[in-house]
């Protein structure tokens, strides 16, 4: 990792560290219920990593703009993104 960006290359050792089906499993339904609540349309996920997310709420049917400082999170969710079908502003 290079001292000016602290996470670069680190995408796939991240997604290696998290089990995203358990994370999402336990955070998309207190996602879903305060975006109910608010009646939210368009989310903002900002440092939004690998996308795993992004593309959740996407499939919802929410608009969503993601954006992260590092281009190899952004790049892995964008693939991420096109494989599930979604769309998502990756920034």
């Amino acid at each position: 990792m290079s001292e000016e960006h602290g996470f670069a290359g680190f995408a796939s050792v991240y997604e290696q560290m998290v089990d995203w089906d358990r994370r999402l499993a336990r955070e998309l339904p207190f996602y879903r219920r305060l975006f109910e609540e608010h009646s939210v349309e368009r989310v903002l996920d900002v440092a939004c990593g690998v996308g795993r997310h992004s593309v959740a709420f996407a499939r919802w049917g929410l608009s969503v703009t993601a954006l992260d400082a590092e281009k190899d999170m952004i790049e892995r969710a964008r693939r991420h993104a096109e494989n599930v079908g979604v769309d998502v502003e990756f920034i």
